[in-house]
């Protein structure tokens, strides 16, 4: 279905209601005390900029009412800026308008009917308060009726996640009964009215009923949604009146539901075996169901385009456009005439072709689901069960993704057979769209023209801002949707290139006005650079400079929308086309920067003055390049960065490569740069610690105008000065432009002026006190140095001619910013990183932390040499990436050799690839012999690195990529050639040893873009993988979404306030955020998730225990879709919504969301992580509450060794856990009745609480009151006079240590 810009699912603070307004987001509906909620769906919402907004202007809304062609009526309330599409589309998502795809939109004005313009704004057309808009259909033409009949299939075929259809508060019937009625069935009777008293009771009650109106509280409590598939949960099923006719109840259909229920808490129960694999079958159940994808029994058995198509010529002359075969069910065929007029079934055989309708079914219906519906009852039947479950759908599992999501690298055999059934029609379709080749006559949409006009659209006021936002975000979308489409089909050879002549991987194409090359060294000017190497890397080195220059909005410079795709091996730049580039002139368009990258150095006074406003916002400093006949030019930006003017007079800015300077810590690397982030932190810092000393010196001067006798205390100066730069440093914590742990830093780095060898610390002090030395030492010369500007050709082979004095200070600046991440971001990230403040457990968190901070993924070597005892599990997981990292490195060559030679044998190179990793090598067994599963439970055998597999037979003789004999030692190498870190070997254990394998075998297939087939793999055998393995591809996208200024200062100011403990102003804050957002982009998306998240902690802050379990859940349906359902942030949502239920007091729920939470850090961090350890504590506790004290007991002693073992007990959170876990064993053990062991645990607690608080606390005196009452329940127990033990109060549970939400 294609729609004009995001739908609108969710009920956020925007100017428009739509009809699925109930189903939505109720950011805060209900009164709080810290946060009193002041948004509504009708309000407009205010940025933290719109202060000044008018109440005319909040209340600018029109309500209306939609007539549609079934005779149902809603009510609906639009702003006057929106357009008539936007209507039309909420038409369509709606049960009675979804397979009508043929209609105008009309209103009565005066007495005559106005057909409104679809692209027109509303308050152009005709459209006053309470009027009604009523539906008429139109005539059908050829891309019509292919519509039609795809948006048919489409209700019919598509996974529930892909379609939603929303259900408002429908009136009666207004059109008399008549024929026409027959070509627009209504489904309204499907739905509860919730305007009916009798069903708000049910409500209240607990009998909710679960649809596109259902009650939100109860949904997000229903666990079974996110265990079982979708239409099999409890609540859909009882609410279902179809299901009850197709004969989904019943005796039999609870048998199956009980024994479902009894398998899934067997595999749940086996989560808990430490010391077993993870199983992959768990995570398959999680993927299967809660992504909803189960397809509905289909009501007919095919429909397709017939075989008597085309029309014959005198036929289309009287209005005929396509013939249609349809094969019900019970084995009857009709053949429909499609015609502009609507469909009817003709007269036709598969031998005759008849024009004439059938005798048996005469009539002419308007929609083809009208014919069918009214043709056959058990079709009628069946797509009333489609209709009705596609509404008990949450809008969040259905809403349209905006951009690609992760695919899940598990492929069960079931979703294959499931999604990929016999279909002629699927057939025809497919074999369309892969020949749609584009044609130059046809037009094809201007994405650089359009790019740019959204850009240059105003942005004055919030209003037009947020419009300007929506508008460049829907192109973006569009052309990263074509941008990879194009990339697909460029790597599966489906297009033709337009330079045949030249080798594969220098070829470049053109599809649909978007421009694809390969990432390699096609004209040889990165030669002295590394060649194809270095232009792998570049590519990636273009979209960070092309995010900074897009980030500052400037006018005047344009530059080029681009996409980067990792696809099969093979990296793809899509870039939209340059005005006049294919013209041949483009040699004399050059203006600026060299073309070759040594020789030639264009420049021109124009391009120099607008590059010159670039770098003075991203504090280049313009130096003076030499070209090679000795002419001087002052550039402003890098030299290999181009200017060209386009034929719209337009100036763009390319090859924007080099934007940062070099990275001096890696001098051998001449494609090693810093990143940007680091560049703004320095900056930011610069400004600040300037801020702070200007302020000093006023207040100082200030002081000292009112001093009127002189020769005071002469330490009076020095003791206010600190007082100042006390009270500075306080107001500096409050700016986000200043940590508070540097704030504190600073100050110490003022007092110590002389280098850290003067400051008393030597060698003797130890490595910790020495690193201080040097974080101290180095934040004072950034703070003491001059304006920070680089020259980004510092470090390179171009011939620079500023005098040597500023060419040294060039390299002192760089040199400066390359030790300030080794000598204090790298050390600070670890302190925080052991603290467990900020959470790293798997591949894309390790990723984020380290790019928030500015440190790039080559320094993953010194980082992990730099772990001590506290930070072990960090080194795990640094060692885990690096060789993640390294695999797909030789992965992607493999893979990318295989295609070349032949794609038939890429499955089985990388399989060879996997089982020389994962496999234990044996001499008896050849790689083509079938592998048998082993028990869940095994361990794995120590590996010889020396012995590998035997060949594949299957393998072909002459294989393009081989396969290292010691694959071990080649990762081992090439660990060392990127990271320079040496994997550790010991007799007692290796780096592959150290980790599950199916967590480095995830973060593979998840680098590579690999799927693989879901079962559980022996990899204590010699040959885990077959061939058969390897499934599919899918594309790793890179792109520069566009910024939203407004809404990410409303968040980022919401999340500083939040953490300063102002609610109210946080949750203003957010809530305009999540506003703007949903109004920019829809509600998929993590910024919208980050929202939730928030406000679910405010509302719990609050005591508004409800909306908080709202929110989070909201927060964890988006983020399942947009970030997966193994990602390491979906599990932090499920330990919030955890603690969330057992505050509600529903701890089975509770119980279910910490084992998930639990079971996705194990799988993705391969170890128990401490985070991992919190969840398995709850999760014990959750046991504990539900009186199974064998389980919990157990639980609560894995999670405590592992914390012990992971944490230490000198680290500062292992107290909390120590107590909280030893205080719930003392608890189940008692139950148990084993008090000798349960007294030796609550002693502990006592003595620890006792160290920590005191004697007299009243935390210490109960511990003390229940040990002594163990002590007699022991002592009891020995003399057998004792049945029972009471139960204290519980613990309370243990919360994420992480600050970092989703």
């Amino acid at each position: 279905m294609t729609t004009e810009e995001p739908t609108k699912v969710e009920e956020c603070p925007t100017p428009t209601k739509t009809p699925v307004e109930s189903n939505a987001t109720n950011a805060a509906k209900n009164e709080t005390k810290e946060a009193p909620p002041k948004a509504d769906a009708e309000e407009e919402e205010k940025s933290p900029k719109a202060d000044a907004e008018t109440d005319e202007d909040k209340n600018d809304t029109i309500p209306i009412f939609v007539q549609c062609l079934s005779g149902a009526q809603f009510k609906l309330t639009v702003a006057p800026t929106e357009t008539v599409m936007e209507i039309r589309q909420i038409i369509s998502e709606s049960v009675e308008g979804c397979y009508v795809t043929s209609f105008n939109l009309v209103v009565e004005v005066d007495g005559s009917t106005v057909v409104l313009d679809d692209y027109a704004e509303i308050r152009e057309q005709p459209i006053k308060a309470d009027c009604t808009l009523k539906m008429s259909f139109n005539k059908y033409d050829d891309k019509g009726i292919r519509h039609h009949v795809q948006r048919l299939m489409e209700l019919i075929d598509s996974p529930l996640s892909d379609i939603y259809l929303a259900t408002a508060s429908f009136t009666t019937n207004t059109v008399p009964n008549s024929r026409k009625d027959r070509s627009y069935p209504s489904f309204m009777s499907l739905v509860p009215d919730f305007s009916d008293d009798k069903v708000k009771e049910k409500v209240m009650m607990g009998e909710s009923v679960v649809n596109a109106t259902f009650h939100d509280f109860e949904y997000a409590l229903d666990v079974k949604h996110d265990v079982l598939p979708f239409v099999q949960r409890p609540t859909v099923l009882k609410y279902c009146t179809t299901k009850q006719k197709l004969g989904g109840h019943g005796k039999k259909g609870r048998k199956e539901e009980d024994k479902n229920k009894s398998k899934e808490q067997e595999e749940s129960d086996a989560l808990f075996d430490l010391d077993g694999s993870t199983p992959l079958s768990y995570l398959r159940s999680i993927v299967s169901s809660s992504n909803a994808n189960e397809c509905f029994p289909r009501p007919f058995q095919s429909l397709c385009y017939s075989g008597w198509n085309p029309v014959p010529s005198h036929r289309r002359l009287l209005g005929e456009l396509y013939y249609l075969e349809v094969t019900l069910n019970d084995g009857v065929v009709l053949f429909i005439t499609a015609s502009t007029g609507g469909f009817f079934v003709n007269a036709s055989d598969l031998k005759v072709l008849k024009y004439e309708p059938s005798p048996k079914y005469p009539n002419k219906f308007d929609t083809l689901l009208g014919l069918l519906y009214s043709i056959n009852t058990q079709f009628a039947k069946q797509m009333d069960y489609i209709i009705q479950v596609r509404t008990l759908l949450h809008p969040f599992e259905s809403s349209p993704m905006p951009v690609p999501s992760p695919k899940p690298w598990l492929l069960d055999d079931a979703e294959t057979a499931q999604f990929h059934t016999y279909s002629q029609f699927r057939n025809q379709l497919a074999f369309v769209q892969a020949h749609q080749s584009p044609d130059l006559r046809a037009p094809c949409r201007e994405w650089n023209e359009e790019m740019q006009g959204c850009k240059e659209l105003p942005a004055k006021t919030i209003e037009e801002a947020l419009v300007r936002d929506r508008t460049l975000f829907k192109v973006h979308v569009d052309f990263v949707e074509a941008a990879v489409r194009g990339a697909m089909a460029v790597v599966n050879r489906q297009l033709g290139p337009i330079n045949p002549m030249d080798q594969e991987l220098y070829h470049v194409f053109m599809y649909n006005n978007i421009f694809f090359s390969y990432a390699v060294d096609g004209r040889k000017i990165y030669k002295e650079l590394g060649g194809d190497k270095a232009a792998h890397a570049l590519a990636k080195q273009d979209l960070h400079g092309l995010r900074m220059v897009s980030d500052l909005d400037l006018s005047g410079v344009c530059v080029i929308d681009t996409v980067i795709v990792d696809y099969k091996g093979r990296r793809v730049v899509a870039q939209a086309i340059l005005p006049g580039i294919l013209q041949g002139d483009q040699e004399y368009k050059h203006q600026y920067g060299t073309i070759d990258n040594t020789k030639d150095i264009r420049w021109n006074q124009d391009f120099h003055e607008a590059f010159l406003k670039v770098a003075e916002k991203l504090h280049f400093r313009p130096h003076k390049v030499k070209n090679e006949d000795g002419t001087e030019y002052e550039m402003a930006t890098p030299v290999d960065c181009k200017g060209i003017k386009g034929a719209d007079n337009r100036m763009y800015m390319l090859e924007l490569i080099r934007f940062t300077p070099r990275d001096s810590n890696f001098k051998d690397r001449p494609t090693a740069c810093l990143r940007p982030e680091l560049i703004e932190t320095l900056i930011k810092r610069k400004k600040s610690r300037q801020a702070l000393n200007d302020y000093v010196k006023a207040r100082q001067a200030s002081l000292n105008e009112e001093k009127k006798i002189e020769g005071k205390d002469e330490q009076k100066p020095e003791e206010e000065k600190a007082a100042e730069e006390e009270k500075a440093a306080d107001q500096a914590k409050s700016s986000p432009e200043a940590k508070p742990e540097d704030v504190s830093g600073e100050a110490k780095a003022e007092k110590n002026e002389a280098a850290p060898e003067a400051n008393g610390v030597s060698e003797a002090d130890g490595p910790a006190a020495r690193q201080i030395a040097d974080s101290l030492h180095t934040r004072k010369l950034v703070d003491e140095s001059g304006p920070l500007l680089f020259n980004t050709d510092i470090y390179t082979h171009y011939n620079l001619s500023d005098d040597a004095e500023t060419l040294k200070r060039d390299e002192q600046t760089v040199q400066l910013a390359a030790d300030y991440i080794t000598k204090h971001i790298i050390p600070q990230m670890l302190s925080d990183l052991a603290s467990l403040e900020v959470t790293v457990i798997e591949t894309v968190s390790l990723t984020r932390t380290l790019h928030e901070r500015g440190v790039n993924m080559r320094y993953l070597g010194q980082v992990a040499n730099l772990c001590t005892e506290h930070t072990e599990f960090i080194r795990r997981l640094l060692i885990q990436e690096m060789i993640a990292r390294a695999c797909k490195h030789a992965l992607r060559q493999i893979i990318e050799a295989a295609f070349q030679k032949d794609e038939g044998t890429v499955p089985v190179v990388v399989a060879s690839y996997l089982n020389a990793l994962f496999g234990v090598p044996d001499l008896n067994a050849t790689a083509a012999s079938p592998v048998e599963e082993a028990p869940a439970g095994g361990k794995k055998k120590k590996k010889n690195k020396k012995k590998q597999p035997k060949e594949d037979p299957e393998m072909p003789t002459t294989q393009a990529a081989p396969i290292d004999e010691d694959v071990h030692g080649s990762v081992s190498q090439k660990v060392k050639e990127l990271y320079n870190y040496d994997l550790p070997s010991s007799s007692t254990q290796d780096w592959w040893q150290m980790f599950s394998q199916t967590s480095l075998l995830r973060a593979i297939c998840l680098k590579v873009g690999m799927r693989i087939k879901s079962r559980e793999y022996a990899f204590d055998g010699p040959c885990p993988f077959e061939s058969e393995d390897i499934c599919d591809f899918f594309p790793i996208v890179n792109h520069v979404m566009p910024k939203c200024k407004a809404p990410q200062g409303a968040m980022e100011t919401g999340m500083m306030s939040l953490q300063m403990g102002h609610f109210e102003m946080a949750f203003n804050n957010l809530n305009n955020a999540l506003g703007m957002y949903h109004q920019i982009m829809g509600p998929m998306n993590k910024e919208v998730a980050t929202c939730f998240s928030y406000i679910g902690n405010i509302m719990y802050y609050a005591g508004d225990i409800e909306q908080a379990l709202l929110h989070h859940h909201k927060a964890l349906l988006i983020s399942r879709r947009v970030l997966g359902y193994d990602n390491s942030l979906t599990s932090h949502v499920h330990q919030h919504m955890g603690l969330i239920c057992h505050t509600l007091g529903r701890n089975d729920i509770a119980l279910e969301h910490f084992k998930r939470a639990y079971y996705l850090m194990r799988l993705s961090a391969g170890f128990n992580h401490p985070e991992a350890c919190i969840s398995l504590a709850n999760v014990g506790m959750m046991y504990q509450e539900t009186g199974d004290h064998a389980r919990a007991v157990k639980c609560l002693k894995q999670a405590l060794q592992h914390s012990e073992k992971m944490l230490g007990h000198n680290h500062p959170h292992f107290n909390q856990q120590f107590i909280a876990c030893c205080y719930a064993l003392s608890i189940s053990l008692s139950q148990l009745a084993d008090f000798k062991e349960a007294v030796v645990y609550q002693k502990k607690v006592y003595e620890a609480q006792r160290a920590i608080s005191g004697g007299n606390d009243a935390a210490t005196a109960d511990a003390e009151k229940w040990l002594t009452t163990l002590v007699t329940l022991a002592v009891d127990a020995q003399r057998k006079t004792v049945a029972l033990a009471p139960k204290p109060a519980s613990g309370s549970l243990l919360w994420p240590k992480g600050k970092r939400l989703p």
